[in-house]
């Protein structure tokens, strides 16, 4: 039966999830600079398109993953796993 792990890793995996995100949202700028220099219009605005993705994606998936895994500890009866971010009804 697998364990939870302790909250502090939960945190680190959480952390290293946005340190993973914002380094491409980096990388797809630096691309995206480097084809506006070459004057490739159609290659900037699908890596903006992009960018603008994995900025959503952050907001709304990997900020919001303390509370959820907060709700789901405690529906299942146990208190919260990640200090700071107790779920709220």
């Amino acid at each position: 039966m697998p364990t939870v792990p302790p909250p502090s890793e939960l945190t680190r995996t959480i952390n290293t999830i946005q340190r993973g995100m914002f380094a491409a949202v980096l990388v797809v700028i630096a691309a995206t600079a480097a084809s506006a220099l070459r004057d490739q219009l159609l290659i900037t605005y699908p890596l903006l398109a992009v960018v603008a993705g994995l900025l959503w994606l952050q907001s709304v998936v990997v900020l919001r993953l303390p509370k959820a895994i907060n709700q789901a500890a405690e529906q299942h009866g146990g208190p919260p796993l990640l200090p700071g971010t107790a779920a709220r009804s």
